[in-house]
């Protein structure tokens, strides 16, 4: 047994402070406190808001309206098909 027959069992190693100052140095190097917060308004926002003018959704031209419209066919039908019609035996085993 190590150290004269003792359990050394949950002693810990000394702390060298140098290393810790590394680690915590490493750590904080990439944050930044900011005292003004300015909001960008170039980007959409991931949650609207109803009441907002400026966050209202702009009217659809007559060429946009059929492409949503033909892709909601499209994706009807796909989904009518079902996976049987895409693949001609199973891909996987969770398939058999």
């Amino acid at each position: 047994m190590a150290l004269g027959g003792k359990c050394t069992f949950g002693v810990r190693m000394p702390i060298d402070i140098h290393m810790l100052n590394e680690i915590i140095y490493r750590e904080v190097k990439h944050f930044r406190n900011y005292k003004i917060y300015r909001p960008n308004f170039r980007v959409t926002p991931v949650t609207g808001k109803f009441y907002a003018a400026h966050d209202q959704l702009k009217a659809e031209t007559d060429e946009e309206t059929r492409k949503v419209d033909n892709y909601h066919v499209n994706v009807s039908i796909s989904r009518a098909k079902g996976p049987h019609s895409k693949y001609p035996s199973p891909a996987t085993e969770n398939q058999m």
